[in-house]
Parts: C-alpha cells; structure tokens; sequence
C-alpha cells in the first residue's frame, strides 16, 4: 500500500510543471476531433485563373490590410461601434489534411462589416472558396470601377457537416461581368465566421483606368 502511494505521489511531481504551464504563451490547442483529419474537396482552377491561397499567413493575427498577388483585402469599411482599427485575420480550416487558411473580417462585434477585395486590374470572374459557421449564410457581390453592382451570389445557408468530427464543409460563390474592381464578402452575425481559404480570379486583358477614390473603404449611408 505504501509502495503504491508513493508512486502516484511521484507521478504527480512529475506532471504538475507541465499541467501548470498548459495555455501560457499559446493559445489552448483545440480538442481532436472525432477522426482523423478529411481530405478537403478540391476545387482545381479554370483556364485563366489566377490563384491566391493563404498558407504562408500567421493564425489569429489581426492586421489592417493583406495584399496578395495583385489583390488586395480589407474591411470595407472603418468599425462604427468603437474607434477601432478594422482589422482582418486568418482562420484555420480545422481538421483538414492538409490544413487550410481563410481570411475574415477580425472584429467580434462587427461582423456585419463585409470583407473587400480590391483588384485594380479588374476582373470578368471572381470566386471565393468558402468555410464557415455552421449554416452561416454568404452573399458575394462584384462591383465595378464606379461603384455599381455587377453580380450577386449568395448561399441562405452554408453546408453542413455530417459528423462533429469533420471540417466545416467548402462551397463555392463566383460572380461574373465586363468590369469587376472590387468584392464584397459578407454574411455572418456576431458570434459568427465566413472566411474565404481560395480566391480565383480571371484578369482583364487590359486594366480599367480607375478612379482616384476608387478601392477607399467607406462606410455605407445611414438612415437618419
């Protein structure tokens, strides 16, 4: 009986040092999930394509602004709750093998901000590949050099997963015309996440000549 005291009382001089430091320093590593880790549906790209994916980004860090190859990503505009800075970040794509990264609007309690995408060298066909919250809805809209709506896509609700151990599933939205600038990305509520893993996009053969404001994040009007 003593013997077997005293190594339980050994082991747990051995494991308190490391069940102390659990969480300091790096963020708590989410529970495994139920199997092992999916393979995520490819969606491979169309002749002409331009593709932009994430991976070399850092997790949880909120920035201002990300510009990736051409493209160039922001809030579309300034938080009107508070005086922060709107900021995006990058969301992993859990349980995916290899694991993903998208990009989403960073700020908790304004999640109504959409997510903008810049192209100054203007675009027929842009898609974004898409996780998200579980039956989150998504709208995708493509506007041209002046502010005009080009195309609309949107989904009422996200895909769902068919077992808690699986990823959040993919899904596309594409919007198409002659003239696309800039996308706006938008859908989710507090609480809340759309974030886009995959850009594709078809460049115009020659760029449009823009505007000097042409890209500036401005809130929309508010009804007084």
């Amino acid at each position: 009986m003593k013997r077997k005291l005293f190594r339980c009382v050994a082991m747990v001089a051995v494991l308190a040092p490391a069940v102390l430091t659990l969480g300091q320093g790096q963020p708590t590593t989410p529970p495994p999930p139920a199997t092992q880790p999916v393979k995520q549906q490819d969606f491979p790209a169309k002749p002409g394509e331009t593709v932009v994916t994430f991976e070399k980004y850092d997790v949880g860090k909120a920035i201002p602004k990300v510009e990736e190859k051409g493209l160039r990503f922001t809030l579309a505009w300034a938080p009107q709750k508070s005086n922060a800075v709107g900021r995006v970040m990058f969301f992993p794509h859990m349980y995916t093998e290899p694991e993903r990264k998208g990009i989403l609007n960073a700020m908790a309690n304004e999640q109504n901000i959409p997510l903008e995408g810049f192209l100054p060298m203007g675009a027929s066909s842009v898609t974004l590949v898409l996780f998200g919250s579980p039956e989150v809805p998504a709208k995708l809209v493509g506007f041209d050099k002046n502010g005009k709506v080009v195309d609309t896509a949107e989904l009422a609700k996200s895909p769902t997963r068919k077992s808690p151990g699986d990823p959040p599933p993919s899904f596309e939205l594409t919007v198409k015309g002659p003239e696309i600038v800039y996308i706006r990305l938008s859908g989710p509520r507090d609480g809340e996440f759309l974030a886009a893993e995959q850009v594709r996009y078809v460049p115009l053969p020659v760029p449009p000549v823009l505007p000097a404001a042409a890209g500036a994040a401005t809130a929309p009007a508010v009804a007084k």
